[in-house]
């Protein structure tokens, strides 16, 4: 086993930390989305367990936005928001999931292979990564937190409103 003592080498290892640590906080905003959603169905009988999985989590969320009744659009911002974070994870699940099979020590690059399960066996997805790859996936987890945190923070807001006064305000 290689030491990595190579900087090139180093740069993409704390890039993959870098990334692990982008997606933790994306995590966690939509952990607290589920929870904001979650609650604002207390009493509905339909009512799901809170989700545990990252797949979960977006397929509730998704399935609370099209329950909502809109005259707009503005429902569709949330979806195209799912949407984005469901592309995003798969990125992510290449580079977090992928196993290395090719590193040439000081070359900035690794060959990895994602085993993609499926109904009788598996695929064999290859990726390569290196910072000009992984850089890109950290500032799009960071966009899709800094959004899914907006979201929480405006729909918090609007439930403090509701329950102070018992229906919205109009500012």
């Amino acid at each position: 086993m290689t030491d990595y003592n190579n900087p090139r080498d180093n740069f993409i290892f704390e890039a993959i930390g870098r990334l692990v640590v982008a997606w933790s906080h994306l995590e966690f905003a939509i952990d607290m989305m589920v929870f904001i959603v979650h609650e604002a169905q207390e009493g509905d009988p339909d009512r799901q367990e809170k989700p545990r999985s990252l797949k979960s989590k977006l397929d509730y969320l998704s399935k609370f936005f099209k329950k909502i009744p809109n005259d707009d659009n503005s429902i569709d911002g949330y979806k195209i928001l799912i949407s984005h974070i469901r592309e995003a994870s798969i990125e992510r699940h290449d580079i977090i999931h992928g196993v290395a099979i090719k590193h040439v020590e000081g070359s900035g690059e690794i060959q990895m292979v994602r085993l993609i399960h499926n109904e009788k066996s598996f695929d064999k997805k290859p990726v390569t990564v290196n910072v000009e790859t992984i850089g890109p996936a950290i500032r799009k987890a960071n966009h899709l937190t800094q959004k899914v945190m907006n979201w929480n923070t405006r729909a918090y807001d609007f439930i403090k409103v509701l329950n102070q006064s018992g229906e919205p305000q109009n500012n």
